[in-house]
């Protein structure tokens, strides 16, 4: 691990503090669509029609470890596609089976938070956001830095 900050480690932090001061809904529990059709359930949980953005969480020991993130103009249907068929999630053209393949098998463990934006181009623009912070993780963790024990909070695995 590296000892001291690097400029990449601040804007890593700066990044994850602005994109967690946005006006996100509280975590919820994912809803399990097994028996009741997942648009449904994420409506009754203040889910709207419309742009937005939405994080995935794995809750790991208490702790709340990204799992994934993206934006839609219809952030409620897009959403919708995050489950596999056979979990009781909807058919989709997306090409997005390794994402529904991990929150199908993590359903149990999955959380969610969502935020809604005025429009598609905002949503995008959070979502770029994320896909910095994405690629400036990637490059703290090829140097050696697990950046994600300390923000997150996760502890060092066998294969750290």
């Amino acid at each position: 691990m590296l000892k001291h900050p690097t400029l990449v480690d601040k804007d890593f932090k700066d990044l994850l503090n602005e994109l967690n001061n946005l006006p996100w809904s509280h975590k919820k529990k994912f809803p399990n669509p097994k028996f009741r059709n997942l648009k449904d359930l994420l409506r009754d949980q203040d889910i709207k029609e419309g742009p937005g953005v939405y994080e995935l969480f794995l809750k790991i020991e208490n702790r709340f470890v990204p799992l994934l993130f993206g934006e839609s103009k219809n952030a409620l249907s897009r959403m919708n596609t995050l489950v596999l068929y056979d979990y009781g999630g909807v058919r989709s053209g997306r090409n997005n089976n390794e994402k529904r393949k991990d929150v199908s098998i993590n359903l149990e463990r999955c959380f969610y938070r969502f935020l809604s934006s005025d429009s598609k181009e905002d949503a995008v623009k959070v979502d770029n956001k994320f896909k910095k912070l994405n690629k400036i993780h990637f490059e703290l963790f090829n140097k050696g830095y697990h950046i994600h024990h300390e923000i997150y909070g996760v502890k060092p695995n066998k294969y750290d």
